[in-house]
């Protein structure tokens, strides 16, 4: 639904036939990357949830607990595709050397990305930007009795 119908649209009023190459290809990958945005960002303003993090009980929210602003969400949009470039560079100077399994070195880039979400106590309720709506549950942050 996100992606699909609005390729769709797009490939069909542009007429355009798959490959696509030379400018309609950038112009596409632009086209795209603001539709997702799109999605992104009225989801974090409309409850600070997409889909996926419904499942994972996750919302956004600023430090204050407040909706992100427009802006913000933006900018936490552009960040996170910018924050890919490191791991797209490590890939391009690993990719050469193993070429029997050119995806594991891109997954064990991505690794570190995406640990923050097996590792609850990476970020507590009170953290801010990623915080579980689930309370918060630990031995050490018990009352004594």
């Amino acid at each position: 639904g996100v992606a699909f119908i609005p390729a769709y649209l797009f490939l069909a009023l542009t007429q355009s036939k798959a490959p696509l190459l030379g400018p309609m290809r950038l112009l596409f990958q632009l086209y795209m990357f603001g539709v997702i945005g799109v999605y992104f960002v009225w989801c974090w303003r409309h409850g600070g949830q997409t889909l996926p993090m419904k499942t994972w009980n996750m919302r956004i929210e600023s430090g204050t607990g407040q909706i992100l602003s427009r802006s913000r969400a933006w900018w936490r949009y552009t960040l996170a595709w910018a924050s890919l470039l490191p791991a797209l560079a490590l890939y391009a100077v690993w990719q050469p050397w193993w070429p029997l399994a050119p995806g594991w070195p891109l997954a064990l880039t991505l690794l570190p990305l995406l640990w923050p979400l097996i590792d609850r106590d990476a970020h507590p309720p009170g953290y801010g930007w990623l915080r579980s709506q689930r309370p918060f549950t630990s031995d050490a942050h018990q009352p004594g009795p």
